[in-house]
């Protein structure tokens, strides 16, 4: 018997095996199986609870409402991030930007910085694919 297994409250596959068809499944409550007749290559899918099948995860949606910033620490670009999952679940968003991670708890991240440049702020969360979002930063005008 061929399986995946899968966390029930969110879809995320967590693994897949094989093992004789007379060994029941056993995994942690918030643990689900489902069989396969063939194990796929499960990078980039999920589990869709509502029908028990992979789906290709899609792309994390993300709003950013402009892409060029001034450079002064004032001026900032709002960007939007989903906080529940398709099921209703509280979603996680992390942010990867100059080398660290961060959680975005309430869905919004206002960006502003002195640096100039291009600024590649990378988001990413369980069950979709990451996307990254860059913020040109320029300088002030001076007089």
């Amino acid at each position: 018997m061929k399986f995946i297994k899968y966390n029930r409250h969110n879809g995320r596959i967590l693994a897949c095996g094989s093992q004789p068809g007379s060994v029941p499944l056993l995994g942690l409550d918030n643990e689900a199986f489902i069989i396969v007749q063939n194990i796929p290559d499960v990078k980039g899918f999920y589990v869709d609870l509502a029908n028990k099948t992979l789906l290709p995860m899609p792309i994390l949606p993300v709003t950013i409402d402009r892409a060029e910033i001034v450079a002064d620490g004032v001026d900032i670009a709002t960007i939007q991030v989903p906080t529940e999952d398709k099921y209703g679940n509280d979603m996680t968003v992390r942010l990867f930007f100059d080398g660290q991670y961060s959680v975005i708890g309430d869905g919004v991240l206002e960006f502003s910085t002195i640096v100039e440049g291009t600024h590649s702020l990378r988001f990413d969360a369980i069950n979709y694919k990451p996307i990254t979002v860059e913020i040109v930063a320029n300088a002030p005008e001076t007089s």
